[in-house]
């Protein structure tokens, strides 16, 4: 309270016509307070999201480094499989336009 009384005795000292009820009515220690939690907690789901992706991210890296592998393990003929499936990822990635294609240009899937 004293500092309150401070506060409100400089703001008259620099012509501010201030009282505690115009103190109180303007700022609402409720208000600011529910403010402020939910801003941490829209901090805290940020935060929480943002870990899941570079988890998933992390997860999806590892998983890449022993693909072929296990393309070699699961099909009879390994080398075969494998040669097949890099010819369709370059195919695919480079005939794939820079930007989406407007429908009346897309190729008909069949």
């Amino acid at each position: 309270m004293e500092r309150l009384d401070g506060g409100i005795a400089y703001l008259q000292s620099h012509g501010i016509q201030m009282t505690r009820g115009l103190l109180a009515e303007h700022f609402n220690p409720g208000k600011i307070m529910s403010m402020i939690a939910n801003m941490m907690s829209r901090m805290g789901n940020l935060l929480t999201n943002t870990f899941l992706i570079l988890i998933t991210f992390a997860f999806i890296m590892l998983e890449t480094a022993g693909f072929s592998k296990k393309i070699k393990a699961v099909s009879r003929d390994g080398s075969s499989s494998l040669q097949r499936l890099t010819e369709i990822s370059r195919a695919e990635t480079a005939t794939w336009p820079s930007r989406p294609l407007p429908l009346w240009h897309r190729r008909p899937y069949c």
